[in-house]
């Protein structure tokens, strides 16, 4: 007898860490290809962690830049922020790996309830749900670190704890301070957006369906339980902290930011077919949810969670449509929960199944976990590969970041035209400004390419809203006339004033915009015009108006050759090739970057690549010297 117990245990204790394992593997997928892509980071986050970045260095919202979210998002990128540059990693870098980690610890807190109470869980069924839930970040790149993204992962181990309070499915007291913890990281991510709340009360409303009364404390208790309390805590210190910025970052937020986005968010808008059907994208979460709601019914008797995570589906549902624009990142809610619903349901079956096989046979739990493990295992091979052939690419075609002051190849597939052109055009600490009816391109490659601001505006995006909000509403032409007036005086003060390096304005509708207002010779007359990219016109500041593209590559090679070997100085080959003196200024500072770089050979040490880089200038100085002989002889 003892034997037998001692071998059920044994192979229970195998089920255990098979899939431990599993979800740690799952888990983990996704940091080679963030290591790998160390400057993957899409618009919206992009411009969410340059604000952290600012704030880190004493700005405030909506006073020093601009951004038409309220400032919670802003303070909670400060975190990634201080992780890239405690570890010395990019900026993109440190908010993927940040938000990875995060995706950890809640999964680690989801399956923590389930195994804690595993008696009267039917834990069987939960596996699936908690496996679909560890696979949720690893399968997202655009929208990776989006608000809705951060609130679905903070809001799921508050999910399983108030269904352990609804359902009864308490075997051990829930320790007090995870109870805090778990509704104080709830409560905070749920103030990123209003109508986050409104998932929090659909789950309950679904608990409620089943259970037939609200659980909100401990019977013959006053209290309401912990969580609750500790909900909103962050909500009402964010109200407070909110109303505490300067009056003057106030009168900015409710008179630009809130006035111009309540009129002006219809650009973009979409019909509701089209968010629905419009694209696979759409369709395929809809149909989840679609699935997931017929089988809800055949299966709501026989697992009393089931109303719960319906809920919480037809609530992502919801929250999507009320937003009125298809983009991928409102979908997350609607597409996870769905996912979620399906896979408790399959779970549900299995246990059914696993219940009927237990005692016939005796090895199913094994399979099971066995099968799991397998499949996490072929999902991480999967992603190996897929970096391996990334990596072999960035060493062809890729990004050397060592150009921005990390080490290893970024894949080009992470960037735009954009960011070539702003690295190529200026050097660390060169202010840019992107003047454009979006905010990619020129976030994130502003931000990947490590060049601050050049002005309030991180983006031109409010002229494009303002534009909108005219239409939607005639009545109110005088003050977008004004609002508009005013962001376009700024956008060029802040360019004159801080003498940006960098100015690219897109053509349309941008250029069109600020026609009126002669902006170009007004506020960039001291700037010439370098190329177009990504539609945009690209103008550097020159000291004035200089027709760039007369001076080919090669008269440029031939001036900066010139200027390092000694035979020229910067004002001699100014005045020499009547060329403006900052415009030979920059060309050699970029020229003597470009040699710093070309001559870098990694089997050396630092002192080996810096006698090597004497010996090739001396050589070329040589030949330079030869040259002007043969020239000066009769």
């Amino acid at each position: 007898m003892d034997s037998l117990k001692q071998e059920k245990k044994r192979r229970l204790d195998l089920v255990f860490l098979l899939v431990v394992f599993s979800f740690l593997t799952i888990l983990s997928a996704k940091f080679p290809y963030w290591f790998l892509h160390q400057l993957a980071i899409s618009a919206d986050q992009s411009v969410y962690v340059e604000s952290g970045n600012l704030i880190l260095q004493g700005k405030v919202p909506y006073l020093d830049f601009f951004d038409f979210n309220p400032p919670l998002i802003m303070y909670l990128n400060v975190i990634p922020v201080v992780v890239a540059k405690l570890f010395h990693l990019p900026l993109p870098l440190g908010l993927n790996v940040t938000v990875q980690c995060f995706h950890i610890v809640s999964t680690a807190l989801c399956s923590y309830f389930v195994f804690a109470f595993r008696r009267t869980l039917l834990a069987p069924a939960f596996v699936p749900m908690l496996f679909a839930f560890a696979l949720y970040s690893q399968g997202l790149i655009a929208d990776h670190g989006q608000r809705e993204h951060l609130f679905t992962l903070g809001f799921m181990p508050f999910f399983f704890l108030r269904g352990l309070r609804y359902l009864k499915q308490e075997e051990k007291e829930i320790d007090r301070r995870l109870a805090i913890f778990t509704g104080a990281l709830a409560g905070l991510l749920m103030s990123l957006k209003p109508h986050f709340a409104l998932i929090w009360i659909f789950a309950e409303l679904g608990f409620l369906s089943y259970a037939g009364r609200l659980s909100l404390a401990p019977v013959g208790r006053r209290w309401p339980y912990p969580e609750l309390l500790a909900l909103l805590v962050p909500p009402l210190i964010y109200l407070v902290c909110f109303f505490s910025l300067p009056k003057q970052a106030l009168r900015v937020f409710f008179d630009l930011a809130l006035t111009v986005y309540q009129y002006g968010s219809l650009w973009g808008a979409k019909s509701f077919m089209h968010s629905l059907c419009g694209t696979y994208y759409f369709t395929e979460p809809f149909n989840q949810f679609l699935i997931g709601a017929f089988l809800f019914v055949i299966l709501r008797r026989r697992n009393p969670w089931l109303s719960g995570a319906f809920m919480l589906a037809l609530a992502g549902l919801f929250n999507y449509l009320i937003g009125g624009h298809a983009w991928t990142y409102r979908l997350l809610p609607m597409a996870l929960y769905s996912q979620l619903l399906l896979a408790l349901e399959c779970g549900t079956v299995f246990n059914i199944v696993y219940e009927h096989c237990r005692e016939r046979v005796p090895g199913i739990a094994l399979l099971a976990s066995l099968g799991l493990f397998i499949y996490a295992v072929n999902y991480t091979g999967e992603y190996f590969t897929m970096n391996e052939r990334d990596y072999e690419a960035a060493k062809e075609e890729g990004f050397d970041l060592s150009k921005i002051g990390f080490s290893g190849f970024n894949p080009r597939v992470d960037f735009d035209n954009t960011f070539y052109t702003i690295v190529e055009n200026t050097t660390a600490h060169d202010t840019v400004v992107y003047m454009g009816s979006g905010i990619r391109p020129g976030y994130p490659a502003q931000l990947q390419a490590g060049r601050p601001p050049g002005s309030v505006f991180l983006y031109g995006y409010p002229l494009t809203m303002i534009s909108q909000a005219r239409q939607t509403k005639p009545s109110l032409s005088a003050v977008f006339d004004r609002l508009e007036a005013d962001t376009i005086e700024r956008f060029g003060k802040d360019i004159t004033t801080n003498k940006v390096n960098l100015v690219l304005v897109q053509d349309c509708p941008i250029a069109e915009l600020i026609k009126p207002y002669n902006f170009v010779d007004k506020y960039l007359s001291a700037y010439s015009r370098v190329c177009e990219v990504d539609g945009a016109q690209v103008y550097k500041y020159t000291g004035g108006k200089v027709d760039l593209s007369r001076y080919s590559t090669a008269a440029r090679r031939e001036i900066v050759l010139k200027v390092l070997s000694g035979v020229w100085s910067e004002e001699q080959a100014a005045s020499e090739k009547q060329v403006p003196l900052p415009v030979v200024k920059d060309w050699v500072k970029r020229g003597r970057k470009a040699l710093d770089d070309g001559l870098t050979d990694r089997v050396l040490d630092d002192k080996g690549a810096l006698l090597q880089k004497m010996e090739e200038l001396y050589r070329e100085n040589w030949r330079l010297n030869e040259e002007i002989g043969k020239l000066r002889a009769p």
